[in-house]
């Protein structure tokens, strides 16, 4: 079997003298086309979404596929970057720093304003993510790409049971074993709000060993992207330095600076006609310096004044992300099927800091308040190792009527992963003070709390697809899914300041763990089942129902106990229904439409879908402790449509676009969920009802023998809720007593980004001068927490006037996540072949 050294396939079209309003994604536009006669050349990308070779045109499911040409067109550097190209396809752009959940037509019920749900390596938790044939997530750098595949929907029976809402998947451009090729580009880039220009180098490599046999490709690229957010209110010295003496404050300029490392390699070997071996590695390593955020409503109280792009948090927030991917597929040609062996190994590293001076005061305020000094930071580490493999028999493609699809799974993932709290200076305040015995701690001690936590989670599954073409028009396809899976969950926390304090014994080095263990076991199926019409050779109509799953699994934190009620619920601890969450399923409903018109130089496609979403799962915070748990909901449910198209003009223009609207909501009222308020018909937080996108795109020769090209595009969305509900929904306090008025979210104001590029190419070379957010529009896409906690002053729990702690203190809890400002930049490109 011969290797696929292009997926692209080119199409000569001619295009007959019309006058006709021609349907594209965002509705109608009538244009005249003046009589001319022209050839068109128009790219159909092919795709193996359904785990064959077809173009997107042919297969009867919703997706969208962004090609190699077009993230070079549009600078899409990343998955926020593709969000905005893609209906239905939403990211909550929360800069590097903090990650950038996805979601898939609106099912996602987490409250974008709590930090926690956004770290990690992780797209979400709706949203399968694929880098090749290996389930992983990665917010890759899109270089020497062949193409990135949005599958819209639950896609559980091929793409593993976490598909709730869809599949992202990256296809890196495989090995030559023809010719050999190189290129090198780069450019530099400034941002509005930055002292510093950006530049990023990239280079590729293609080099064909052995003839038709074995190739080798390389990539290394690198990028070093200046900040535009001021932190202009750090402390001097943590612990020492007051926060609200001007005196003792430092500030650093364009803290959110991202340096991106990524090399790939790739080896193919084609055995022989029927044997086909690729060997990958992918590295990326990602050093972010601080958050994309302001804190200008927080700092307000105080009429400061910092404008849109300036944090107020008290110390650095660094992070480094490290991800190493490992794979090896390997395909034969059996003659009755073609197996595929697919085996994937990858690690991830994180190392991040964060202020936790708002969190600890507001959740735990009373045993901080009098301390003058008082700043805390985190640092938390998480290693995860994930090995899959996946063994696949398809049917030949020219098999007749019948064909199908078997498969078997299985994956195995370790995480270990700590939070460490410091609170310096305050053990020996409370010395000092004599509120702690002298002894208590030694100088200098101060981590104030440790969690650890480990992970051992197993899944084994077999799959399959059968489809059968009843005529030349009309076929049916049946899939399902049966999976078992075992979590294993094991946490340990400890308090070494106020163990000591309580105990009225010197603190414990290292901390004194009480371990805190449990597994879950659980199995079930998913199905699928798909139907299309050709209603002509370039129109089809389908039908699909489609399941998605979620695992459940453990919080593995300890049950609450009277003591713990007594103290305030201080010390990490769950009530009986927050121990366990259970997994949640989605029902996709689907009617779809595509078409091609015009000898295929319009394509027009639109669906309209309905997902009854069961037992979802929603982010919280435990009684005891304020830690981060999962729990289970009641229902909610999306409904919508989708639409995209495209339109080759003329030989020389371009048109593209997509719309999608989408309504999500609860369809009954959910004690477990915004403390009690959630209610029947809220809308659900995180994605905009309405998202729209339009560009348009012009190449033309010039008589010299070079193109000059030119690109706009249009990215715009609508409001986006912060928390689940109409924006009224209550948080849960910590404290039964804490008199702090009730929680509200936000309601994000929609914006438009829009996007131009001009360029200049002779044979080998390019040359392109590209804006972005050409408006420089200050968008919000997110926030943490909610504007209750804007205020200067704390009130003891038990809301007596005269109490010792009260203090005069600036919260800098709420802040709001900003996109990145107007950014040019010039591109050159030189091509070695």
């Amino acid at each position: 079997m011969t290797a696929r050294n292009s997926e692209q396939r080119t199409i000569c079209l001619r295009i007959k003298p019309v006058s006709a309003a021609v349907a594209i994604a965002l509705g109608t536009i009538s244009t005249p086309l003046y009589a001319v006669e022209q050839q068109v050349e128009r790219e159909e990308i092919i795709v193996t979404a359904t785990r064959r070779d077809t173009t997107a045109q042919e297969i009867p499911i919703n997706i969208s596929v962004i090609s190699g040409e077009l993230l070079e067109e549009y600078q899409i550097r990343s998955l926020r970057d593709i969000s905005r190209w893609v209906p239905g396809l939403n990211s909550v752009d929360q800069g590097p720093r903090a990650g950038s959940p996805m979601t898939i037509r609106g099912i996602t019920v987490d409250n974008i304003d709590d930090p926690s749900v956004t770290v990690g390596n992780g797209s979400g938790g709706t949203v399968a993510t694929y880098f090749g044939e290996v389930p992983v997530y990665i917010d890759l750098k899109l270089v020497d790409m062949d193409r990135v595949e949005v599958l819209r929907g639950p896609q559980g029976t091929l793409y593993g049971a976490n598909s709730l809402a869809g599949a992202i998947r990256y296809i890196p451009k495989k090995p030559d074993t023809q010719a050999f090729s190189s290129e090198i580009y780069g450019g530099v880039f400034d941002m509005a709000e930055s002292d510093d220009a950006s530049y990023d180098v990239n280079a590729v490599i293609n080099w064909p060993i052995l003839q038709d046999k074995l190739a080798v490709r390389g990539v290394f690229a690198y990028e070093d992207r200046a900040g535009f957010i001021d932190y202009n209110f750090l402390v001097k010295e943590p612990g020492v330095s007051n926060p609200e003496l001007p005196a003792d404050l430092t500030r650093k300029k364009d803290a959110n600076d991202w340096q991106r490392t990524n090399v790939r390699l790739s080896l193919l070997y084609d055995a022989s006609d029927t044997v086909s071996t690729l060997l990958s590695y992918n590295y990326q390593k990602d050093e972010i310096g601080g958050r994309s955020i302001n804190s200008r409503d927080s700092m307000a109280v105080r009429d400061i004044d910092i404008g849109e792009y300036t944090s107020a948090m008290r110390v650095p927030e660094p992070n480094e992300r490290e991800n190493h991917i490992f794979a090896l597929d390997i395909t034969a040609d059996l003659g009755f099927a073609e197996l595929t062996s697919a085996t994937g190994y990858t690690t991830y590293k994180e190392d991040g800091q964060r202020d936790q001076t708002d969190f600890l005061l507001y959740s735990i305020g009373p045993y901080y308040y009098e301390f003058p000094s008082f700043t805390a930071y985190t640092n938390e580490l998480e290693d995860t190792d994930r090995f899959t493999q996946e063994f696949r028999l398809v049917s030949p493609a020219d098999g007749g009527r019948l064909n199908w699809i078997g498969g078997l799974f299985y994956r195995h993932i370790k995480t270990d992963s700590s939070s460490r709290e410091f609170t310096p200076g305050y053990s020996d305040w409370l010395m000092d003070e004599g509120l702690a015995f002298p002894g208590d701690f030694p100088p200098g001690f101060d981590l104030e709390y440790i969690a650890v936590s480990k992970q051992d989670f197993t899944e084994a599954a077999v799959f399959g697809e059968i489809g059968y073409q009843f005529t030349d028009r009309w076929q049916a396809t049946i899939g399902g899914r049966y999976f078992q899976y075992r979590d294993e969950v094991e946490t340990a926390t400890a308090l070494p300041i106020f163990d000591a304090i309580s105990g009225g014994a010197p603190v414990v080095i290292p901390p004194d763990f009480t371990v805190d263990a449990e597994t879950i076991r659980d199995d079930d199926h998913i199905f699928r089942f798909n139907t299309s019409f050709d209603f002509t050779e370039a129109q089809l109509g389908y039908f699909t129902i489609s399941e998605g799953f979620r695992d459940g699994g453990s919080n593995g934190i300890r049950l609450c106990t009277a003591d713990d009620e007594s103290d305030g619920f201080i010390q990490p601890c769950t009530l009986p229904n927050e121990q366990r969450f259970t997994p949640d399923k989605t029902t996709n409903y689907e009617v779809g439409y595509k078409s091609a018109w015009r000898d295929s130089s319009v394509i027009f496609n639109a669906a309209v879908f309905y997902i009854d979403w069961k037992d979802i799962q929603v982010f919280d915070r435990a009684t005891g402790g304020a830690v981060g748990i999962l729990i289970n909901g009641n229902d909610a449910e999306t409904k919508g449509i989708e639409m995209d198209g495209q339109w080759a003009i003329t030989d020389k223009w371009k048109l593209r676009g997509g719309y999608s609207y989408t309504k999500a909501k609860l369809t009954e009222d959910a004690p477990q969920l915004a403390d009690g308020e959630a209610q029947d018909g809220d809308r659900l937080p995180g994605s905009p009802e309405h998202q729209l996108s339009l560009g348009i795109s012009f190449l033309t020769p010039l008589a010299n023998g070079w193109n000059l090209g030119f690109n706009y595009g249009i990215t715009a969305q609508s409001d986006v809720y912060t928390r689940l509900g109409d924006g009224s929904a209550c948080c849960r306090n910590t404290l039964p007593t804490d008199p702090r008025p009730p929680a509200t979210g936000d309601d994000l104001a929609g914006f438009t980004i829009h996007f131009a590029s001009l360029s200049l190419s002779g044979e080998r070379w390019t040359a392109s001068l590209w804006a972005d957010n050409l408006t420089n529009k200050a968008a919000v896409t997110g926030s943490r927490d909610t504007r209750s906690t804007i205020g200067t002053t704390l009130s003891d729990p038990l809301n007596d006037p005269d109490s010792p702690f009260l203090q005069d203190f600036t919260y800098r809890r709420y802040y709001q996540n900003m996109i990145q400002p107007r950014t040019i930049g010039l591109d050159l490109r030189f091509n070695f072949e």
